[in-house]
C-alpha cells in the first residue's frame, strides 16, 4: 500500500484509492489535505496523453458537484495543471483554410470552408482531402455560423486525439465524404525573446479545458 507521508505526530498510513484521496482532501489536517492534492498530481501524470484517465475523470466530477469550497478548490488545482502540461496532445486535422462562399448543388447561398493547403502526412491527407476542396460540413451539419472557420476550430478543441470525424467536400462540383481520424499534436510552448519558456497561464488552460469538456460531453 502507497502511504503519504506526515508529520511525526501524525504519521500514519493512509488508504490511498483515487476515491479515498478526494475524501482526504478536505481531511481537517492541512498536511494531510496537501499531500492528498499532490498524490492526485502524481497520478494523473502517469496516464499518457489520449488515453482515458480515470483521475482525470474523477477530479472533473468532484469540482463540479463537491459544494465542499476546499475540496473545489484543490480539484481545480489539479486540474489547471494537467490542462497546462499534459493536455499538451491536441486533436488537429492537418489543414490550413480559408472562408469561402458560392452556391451549393441546390443553387442556394452557402457559406463553406476552402482547403488552401493540407500538411503532408496528416490526417488530412490521408484521409483523401486536397488542395481547393471545399468542406461543406462536418459529422453530418452544415456550417450555420457566419464564421465557419471558427466553428470548425472550436469543434476541432472540443475532439481528442484518435477521435474520428466525417468531412463532406466538394471539388469541381463533385461531392464526397470522408472519415478522418485525428491525430496528435503537441502543444506549442510560449517562449520570449530570449527563447525561454514562458510559463503555462493556467487559468487560461483551465478554461480552455472546460470548454472542450463541456463540449465533449454534449457530444
Amino acid at each position: 500500500m502507497v502511504a503519504l507521508a506526515a508529520p511525526a505526530a501524525e504519521e500514519r498510513e493512509l488508504d490511498v484509492t483515487p476515491e479515498q484521496l478526494i475524501v482526504h482532501l478536505a481531511d481537517e489536517r492541512f498536511v494531510i489535505r496537501q499531500q492528498a492534492e499532490k498524490e492526485l498530481h502524481r497520478r494523473l501524470h502517469l496516464v499518457t496523453g489520449g488515453q482515458n484517465n480515470p483521475i482525470e475523470e474523477l477530479c472533473l466530477k468532484t469540482y463540479l458537484t463537491t459544494p465542499d469550497p476546499e475540496v473545489r478548490m484543490r480539484t481545480r488545482a489539479v486540474l489547471a495543471d494537467f490542462a497546462a502540461r499534459l493536455w499538451g496532445p491536441v486533436a488537429y486535422l492537418g489543414v490550413a483554410t480559408s472562408t469561402d462562399t458560392g452556391f451549393d448543388p441546390q443553387g442556394k447561398m452557402a457559406v463553406r470552408l476552402r482547403v488552401n493547403q493540407v500538411q503532408a502526412d496528416s490526417p488530412a491527407a490521408k484521409a483523401g482531402i486536397k488542395t481547393g476542396d471545399l468542406i461543406v460540413s462536418f459529422n453530418g451539419g452544415a456550417f450555420t455560423d457566419p464564421n465557419p472557420k471558427k466553428s470548425f476550430t472550436d469543434h476541432l478543441a472540443g475532439c481528442s486525439p484518435g477521435q474520428t470525424i466525417t468531412v463532406s467536400l466538394q471539388q469541381g462540383g463533385r461531392s464526397r465524404s470522408v472519415t478522418v481520424s485525428l491525430g496528435y499534436k503537441p502543444r506549442k510552448l510560449n517562449k520570449d525573446a530570449k527563447d525561454r519558456e514562458i510559463p503555462p497561464d493556467f487559468e487560461a488552460c483551465f478554461k480552455e479545458y472546460m470548454l472542450a469538456s463541456k463540449r465533449a460531453c454534449r457530444g
